[in-house]
């Protein structure tokens, strides 16, 4: 639902609200079941190599499939589930963000590192080897998804990341307007 934890106007924590209890209802009766109490937050080693969770939703476990249990492991990837008031809305995406403060003393060696970090060189190494997806809108970068990850060659799927769905922050018209050459965003 890509709910907020803090409203915005207030600066408060805002989790106790309709949105939250409705995220929230499904697993509390989920936890509720016998047998099914919360016990400690699953991890990989439950999904890769203990085989005793059937799902594990992360941001992205392409690069954990490299290793042996991954490797033998029938997986697939799908979308999280969503709300039928809310159908395109998925969770927060988890992005890495590069800036540069205005107290830095080295600006545009700092721009010269977020401009490699975004060439296609290794926004295509990236997608390749470790199944991150790219902001780049340049198709042969985004074909490079996950070709490297052996785990994945009987895959056919490709991202189809619609980056127009995102949520904008009050600070990405600044970064638009300061930096309009980054047109490949």
């Amino acid at each position: 639902m890509s709910l907020s934890y803090v409203d915005p106007k207030t600066g408060k924590t805002a989790i106790n609200n309709d949105g939250w209890r409705k995220l929230v209802a499904p697993l509390q009766k989920f936890y509720s079941i016998s047998g099914n109490e919360y016990v400690n937050a699953a991890n990989q080693d439950d999904f890769l190599a203990n085989r005793s969770l059937s799902m594990y939703a992360t941001f992205n476990i392409v690069m954990l499939l490299g290793n042996s249990a991954g490797q033998t492991l029938n997986w697939d990837l799908v979308t999280l589930p969503t709300f039928p008031d809310k159908p395109k809305t998925g969770s927060s995406p988890f992005p890495q963000h590069m800036l540069v403060t205005a107290q830095s003393k080295h600006k545009d060696d700092a721009l010269r590192v977020i401009e490699v970090a975004l060439s296609d060189e290794v926004q295509s190494a990236r997608g390749r080897n470790a199944g991150i997806g790219t902001v780049l809108k340049n198709k042969s970068v985004q074909d490079e998804f996950m070709k490297d990850v052996s785990a994945a060659k009987a895959k056919t799927y490709r991202p189809s990341l619609n980056w127009s769905l995102l949520r904008r922050d009050k600070y990405h018209a600044t970064i638009r307007k300061s930096y309009p050459a980054s047109k490949a965003l």
